[in-house]
């Protein structure tokens, strides 16, 4: 297994924003080839040209293939019409095994396992005699998926470490693919997988990339011992599924890529802030919207003209970027404090609560007496286009599956990913042993002790002794260092523990930790902003103090108290 501080330097280039430049490789001579893409407008599949190639996979899984990730948002959504063979047509025409697709869970109703996900098996040859494993996940299609989305801990209705219906789904599916490539004789040490979904699909495909990642046994104990160079992923709309921040955000998992559109409000799900603390593994990959380009209107604007003509190929309309679509997703996500927590949302009634979701759910999309499902996501974007079309219809559109494949064919990862918006932080010393101090930006000097945190307190980077350490994390603060101050960022989405300690001899040193957003191109904000909060603390010789940065809420400085 290759060294984590290797994994954790992967994806620097793709979090230091608009000027991101994903490695490629010059030898590799991709083959053009033209595949039936399915279309969840229309309900067929739609021939779209691709780059393909096999020796992809020699490659480091660990380096973001933008190519690979296309043909994956082609799988991820063509996976939805494989009740007619699409999926099965599709791979075939990238050179697998027509007959080795096996499909799983795709009409069959399940009441003794209500948490499953539909999803396909295929293999594929690969030269020198290794295999390919392509695991396609299905999104969410019916009742039973449907309730099986708002089971985030049903069995305790408390939180635990993993979105409980999703997780439940992913080892499901880890046990069959088990079985899968025992009886098809597919060895560990000559397998590699492709790994994808969209949505509902996206999320357990998260965790099954994740658990094949750190060799995860299946529930009879088996274990497919594959490294993690072994092991592609890609995923589409991804909604949360781990909260404990340190496991998601290892650098083992930076071989995962979840793509996002933040004018999509389902990534926002389940919550990420106040105390639910859901995310992702690996590393997320955002896509324009007009509001994080609002300072380069002509940009954005050439960008979806761009991205329009492989939408109206798709989906047979224009695309038009509706208005209130990213208010909307902020909306959702907002809606963590109307909520309040895991533990709330299952005691609380009405249409907020679990059991009101559950019930809106089977009236919607009812199941006869023969299990067969009559409803479907349509019966519940009807009720919602009842009260507001408008915002209903942005909310689909920005979701869809052919709005991400558009998105992904029309530019190179340069041009098309955004950079969220960090948290900018400044340490300063004002005072130190009773005299006023001046800011001198001389590198490696502040008089004090800096360590930066995830919130369960593993540390990501730290200052000491003149030296700035970086753990391997995708959670990357750029912490620097100066005579009198520091600096240092807090992602977007994130949240970071912050201790200061002064030195055991000295006199006593002041401080003031401020915040702002950052000004970039993508945010178009003023370049001169004033602090969104800031403190100020004077330390002790051999005193510390902690304080809590949240670009979660409203990126305010909070002391953390010690505990009694």
């Amino acid at each position: 297994m290759r060294p984590a501080r290797l994994k954790g330097l992967v994806l620097a280039a793709l979090l230091a924003g608009a000027s991101l430049a994903i490695p490629g490789y010059a030898e590799a001579v991709p083959v053009e080839k033209t595949l039936p893409v399915g279309s969840l407008s229309t309900s067929e599949a739609v021939p779209l040209t691709y780059s393909w190639d096999q020796d992809w996979f020699r490659r480091d899984s660990y380096l973001y293939n933008h190519q690979l990730a296309r043909v994956c948002g082609a799988l991820s959504s063509t996976v939805y019409l494989q009740d007619s063979g699409a999926l099965t047509r599709l791979w075939s025409e990238l050179g697998g095994q027509a007959d080795s697709i096996r499909d799983y869970h795709y009409k069959m109703v399940e009441p003794e396992y209500k948490d499953k996900s539909a999803y396909s098996f295929g293999l594929m040859d690969l030269p020198g005699g290794r295999t390919l494993v392509l695991v396609a996940i299905r999104g969410t299609n019916g009742q039973q998926e449907w309730i099986s989305n708002l089971n985030m801990a049903d069995s305790t209705q408390r939180k635990q470490r993993y979105h409980e219906g999703f997780e439940k789904s992913a080892r499901l599916l880890l046990q069959d693919l088990y079985d899968y490539l025992q009886a098809e004789g597919v060895e560990p040490d000559t397998a590699c997988f492709l790994i994808t979904g969209h949505s509902r699909g996206a999320a357990v495909a998260d965790l099954v990339g994740a658990f094949l990642d750190r060799q995860e046994p299946a529930e009879d104990g088996r274990v497919y011992a594959v490294s993690p160079e072994q092991v592609y992923t890609y995923t589409f709309a991804t909604p949360s599924s781990c909260t404990v921040i340190g496991e998601r955000r290892a650098g083992l998992y930076h071989n995962i890529f979840n793509i996002i559109n933040p004018e999509d409000a389902v990534p926002e799900l389940p919550f990420k802030g106040g105390s639910w603390d859901y995310g992702n593994f690996g590393v997320s990959l955002y896509l324009p919207t007009a509001t994080k380009l609002k300072g380069d209107r002509e940009r954005y604007d050439q960008l979806a003209a761009d991205m329009s003509v492989t939408f109206s190929q798709l989906t047979g309309r224009t695309f038009k970027p509706m208005p209130h679509s990213e208010d909307f997703a902020r909306a959702v996500k907002n809606m963590q404090w109307v909520v309040g927590s895991v533990e709330k949302f299952y005691k609380r009634r009405g249409k907020l609560g679990h059991s009101g979701m559950v019930h809106a759910i089977e009236k919607t999309m009812p199941v006869t007496e023969d299990g067969q499902q009559t409803g479907n996501v349509a019966g519940i974007t009807e009720v919602l286009q009842e009260k507001n079309p408008e915002v209903a219809q942005a909310a689909l559109n920005m979701h869809s599956a052919d709005t991400y494949n558009a998105w992904i064919l029309s530019e190179e990862p340069h041009k098309l990913y955004m950079r969220g918006t960090p948290t900018l932080c400044r340490l300063q010393v004002t005072a130190e042993g009773g005299q006023q101090t001046r800011v001198k930006l001389l590198e490696g000097q502040i008089p004090l002790e800096i360590t930066l945190s995830l919130p369960e307190g593993e540390a990501v980077s730290a200052y000491k002794d003149g030296e700035v350490s970086q753990q391997p994390h995708s959670v990357d603060p750029e912490l620097k260092s100066y005579s009198r101050m520091a600096t240092f960022i807090v992602p977007e989405g994130e949240r970071l523990e912050v201790q200061v300690k002064a030195p055991q001899e000295g006199g006593k040193i002041a401080f003031e930790l401020a915040t702002t957003l950052e000004a970039n191109r993508e945010n178009g904000l003023d370049k001169m902003q004033k602090p969104l909060s800031s403190v100020q603390r004077t330390l002790k010789p051999g005193e510390s103090a902690s304080f809590v940065i949240d670009n979660r809420e409203a990126k305010e400085v909070k002391e953390k108290k010690a505990k009694p």
